[in-house]
């Protein structure tokens, strides 16, 4: 079940960030999922801001993918210092 997830975020994001369609499960993993950021939350706890480390060479690529995939939650994506 965790392949068939790690898939999907996968092929989500390499919509936007087209060098990830030919990387595998341990690079997504290592590379991808292991980026440094911070994550913004409400009163309610809920996740409205996730803030990419902007001197990771992935973040840029990333960033639209993200956004696509959290938009029906309404969680912004950015870059910044972290």
């Amino acid at each position: 079940m965790l392949s068939n997830v790690l898939v999907w975020i996968r092929d989500e994001l390499a919509y936007h960030c087209p060098k990830l369609t030919h990387w595998g499960m341990l690079r997504l993993v290592r590379d991808v999922l292991q980026v440094r950021g911070k994550i913004v939350f409400d009163a309610r706890h809920r996740i409205v801001q996730i803030i990419l480390n902007q001197a990771d060479p992935l973040t840029k690529g990333l960033i639209p993918g993200l956004a696509a995939l959290l938009a029906a939650e309404q969680v912004a994506v950015i870059s910044g210092e972290t």
